[in-house]
């Protein structure tokens, strides 16, 4: 047997059902609490200021013929009860705007980070080089989640005055020099504003700042590889107190492996983790924090997240349902798995 489509479902909703209106209100209230402004409520709904604020009040609700919250209909007269039109339609709608954008503000969230295994793996390593003077060479495929992971760790455990901790910088195509590099890790650990540094050259400040249980991230480390600047992450760990983790991707991995004898000594001391691809598990959860039930879809999502490459991974895999629900609206229907695979082949038409 088929199962029911979303609009099915709805169609069999009955056109005259209503909403608890002591949640809705109680809800409508917790969002002006927190900051939702009345006047954007008005702009979404329709529904003008003045109408919420006596839905909102217990003397003015009696004007709308509510005498309570969860009451519909003009106690005053029992006998001739009519329902509340204006008021029924108004939370009506208040509810179903509630609920889309208490649904789109969750997608934001899990589009902006969506706990998964590859990421609290990632981070693991981060936190043991937190703890212990490390020297680490994460290698990982395209678009699973590195620098995403690496930059909310370090927002989670930020390096202070005070306190040691993480940092985080990506290296560029300008950065070419030691000098370069050496003004970007200062500005990360923004040694401008540290009480006691001490040094004749910016490369001795940035080194004699660091200390123990501090940790320097430093991501497209690819870059330093190919400029020749892998030796300034070399002093910066041998020469500080503090650790290192070099992110790049799996174009490092050949220039290394033709540099051996020059990089042998470095990355001989470095703990090279390679992760070439997401885990099925990944997918999933991001679909379902997205929130898909769809067992089909979810396992699409698996599928394409653990493609090696630039056709797979997180970035892809995001991309994918994010055109998907755009696709989706456009035809005025639910998004579904021909569309989602749809949209991830347009996005992989350039890697063929």
């Amino acid at each position: 047997m088929k199962p029911a489509t979303r609009e099915e479902l709805r169609a069999e909703i009955p056109a005259v059902r209503d909403p608890n209106p002591v949640a809705i209100l109680d809800r409508l209230e917790s969002l002006i609490a927190s900051g939702l402004n009345v006047g954007l409520v008005e702009k979404r709904t329709g529904i003008s200021e003045s109408t919420l604020h006596a839905l909102l009040d217990d003397r003015e609700r009696s004007s709308l013929g509510m005498v309570r919250r969860d009451n519909w209909f003009d106690e005053r007269n029992p006998s001739k009860p009519g329902p509340l039109d204006n008021a029924r339609r108004d939370l009506h709608r208040l509810n179903a705007w509630m609920d889309a954008d208490a649904d789109e503000r969750r997608k934001m969230a899990a589009r902006q980070y969506t706990e998964i295994e590859t990421g609290l793996y990632i981070a693991g390593l981060a936190m043991e080089a937190l703890e212990k003077k490390r020297l680490f060479h994460l290698i990982g495929g395209y678009g699973i989640c590195k620098t995403t992971t690496l930059q909310r760790f370090a927002g989670k455990h930020p390096m202070t005055h005070e306190t040691p901790g993480a940092v985080f910088l990506a290296l560029t195509e300008e950065d070419r020099t030691p000098a370069q590099v050496y003004r970007r890790v200062g500005e990360a650990i923004r040694i401008s504003e540290k009480f006691q540094t001490r040094g004749r050259s910016l490369g001795q400040r940035v080194r004699n700042t660091l200390r123990p249980g501090d940790l320097v991230i430093v991501d497209e480390a690819n870059y330093a590889f190919e400029r020749g600047t892998w030796a300034t992450l070399r002093d910066i760990f041998d020469s500080s107190q503090a650790s290192l983790m070099m992110v790049s991707n799996t174009t490092s991995n050949g220039f290394v492996k033709r540099n051996q004898d020059e990089l042998g000594a470095f990355l001989s001391r470095a703990r090279t983790r390679l992760i070439d691809r997401n885990q099925a598990s990944d997918g999933e959860r991001y679909a379902r924090a997205l929130g898909y039930t769809c067992p089909r879809i979810i396992a699409e999502a698996a599928r394409i997240v653990t493609v090696r490459g630039a056709n797979g991974g997180m970035r892809t895999l995001a991309k994918a349902f994010e055109d998907a629900e755009q696709m989706a609206t456009q035809k005025g229907v639910a998004v579904d798995l021909a569309i989602v695979k749809e949209a991830a082949k347009i996005n992989s038409v350039f890697f063929r």
